[in-house]
C-alpha cells in the first residue's frame, strides 16, 4: 500500500471524503510509464544475478 492509499483510507475513516467514488475523483495521471523491450532484458539479468547472490547470502545471518 502506498502512502497516498494510507492517507485516502485515513481521510474515509475521519469522514474528509464520504466514499470511494469521492477518491476517484482526485485521481490524476500526469504520466504513463511503458517498459522499453531492450532495458527489461538488462534488467532481467541484473535482478538475475542479485537473486543468485541473496541465495547465497541468506545462511550468513
Amino acid at each position: 500500500m502506498s502512502i497516498l492509499g494510507v492517507a485516502f483510507l485515513a481521510g474515509l475513516q475521519c469522514g474528509i471524503w464520504k466514499n470511494r467514488e469521492e477518491l476517484l475523483e482526485l485521481r490524476q495521471t500526469d504520466k504513463i510509464f511503458k517498459p522499453n523491450e531492450e532495458s527489461r532484458l538488462s534488467y532481467q539479468y541484473a535482478l538475475h544475478q542479485w537473486k543468485r547472490a541473496m541465495e547465497r547470502f541468506k545462511n550468513w545471518y
